[in-house]
């Protein structure tokens, strides 16, 4: 099934020798939103991006459509993005102009880029964010009360609640996100640099996939990453995990993909599991702790009993990040 929104991202270098497009800094200026009062429950008041962008020590080989940088809000936009949207009548953004102040490759010098934009993305989705396991929001306003520390393994958003911009940042956390006329806008105009996710795409496609193919010859593309268990049995992984000694580093290597794959099987495993822990695999605790965090419900008291074997270990290699209980049971220093 097509998806019907998307996350879009950019490409970031890949080691020093990358030709990918990058800045060190963006700088933006920034005021409170002048529309917007602050919320009568937490304060918390938008912030514009607002007059000219400035993009210093610009690096790569060639000049792209879309931009990041290493510090600084958000990405740029190519003159021919921001046409291109404008031309279909795309809704929810407010383009600035920008400049790059300084460029540090040779390759750049030697060919004038275009004129690049900053977009202020206005549209907004809600995302569930009890079921994406995120930070509560505010109630009233939807703004996120603390910084997004975990990143969630997938976002679930409340497509009713959509404003029916084709640009828009999920609320209280994701993005930014665009409609499908938009990706394909950009397969027609050839935009380069991009990267396009589903919007309900999971941690690891993002992190172990290159995005849809949105330039490539057939369509439509595949839209979703193989699962990380695809190409083997359950049983096949779980010897492969169990079996793995992780003592060179392409050992350990397998045996992460093989502790991904259990993580995607989830309740598949969980019993083979806990007949390994119950028989003392210390192993075997530790993927029934990394299963239940990534979603699988895991009965309370296997699970207390896998972290506290889990810490028992940890505990002998950073003590101090350990305290004990009154009745002597193991937790993390100041978490309860």
């Amino acid at each position: 099934m097509t998806p019907r929104f998307f996350e879009f991202l950019y490409n970031m270098p890949n080691g020093d020798n990358s030709g990918t497009l990058w800045a060190m800094r963006l700088d933006v200026p920034a005021e409170p939103d002048p529309v917007r009062k602050p919320c009568s429950i937490c304060g918390a008041r938008p912030m514009r991006y607002h007059g000219m962008g400035r993009a210093q020590r610009v690096q790569g080989k060639y000049w792209a459509d879309i931009f990041g940088a290493a510090t600084g809000p958000g990405r740029l936009y190519s003159e021919r993005v921001v046409k291109g949207l404008r031309s279909i009548g795309a809704t929810g953004f407010v383009e600035e102009p920008a400049i790059i102040e300084s460029v540090t490759s040779r390759e750049l010098f030697d060919d004038s880029g275009p004129d690049y934009y900053y977009l202020t993305i206005t549209g907004e989705i809600s995302i569930d964010w009890k079921r994406s396991g995120l930070n509560e929001p505010c109630p009233v306003c939807g703004a996120p009360r603390s910084a997004q520390i975990k990143c969630p393994e997938k976002l679930y958003p409340l497509y009713e609640s959509w404003d029916g911009s084709d640009l828009f940042y999920g609320r209280p956390f994701g993005g930014p996100f665009c409609t499908y006329r938009v990706l394909m806008l950009a397969r027609e105009r050839r935009w380069t640099n991009f990267k396009f996710y589903p919007i309900d795409r999971t941690d690891y496609e993002r992190s172990n996939w290159e995005g849809i193919d949105y330039l490539g010859s057939y369509w439509p593309p595949v839209w979703y990453a193989d699962r990380p268990s695809a190409g083997k049995t359950r049983e096949e992984w779980l010897e492969e995990y169990f079996s793995n000694k992780g003592e060179t580093q392409s050992d350990f290597l397998y045996y992460q993909i093989a502790q991904r794959a259990l993580d995607d099987l989830g309740d598949e495993v969980l019993a083979p599991l806990t007949e390994r822990f119950n028989n003392g695999s210390l192993r075997a605790a530790q993927a029934i702790r990394s299963i239940a965090q990534r979603g699988t419900p895991v009965p309370p008291d296997l699970l207390d009993r896998a972290e506290q074997a889990v810490w028992a270990d940890e505990v002998k290699y950073n003590p101090h990040l350990f305290e004990r209980n009154q009745d002597g049971r193991l937790k993390y220093k100041n978490v309860t």
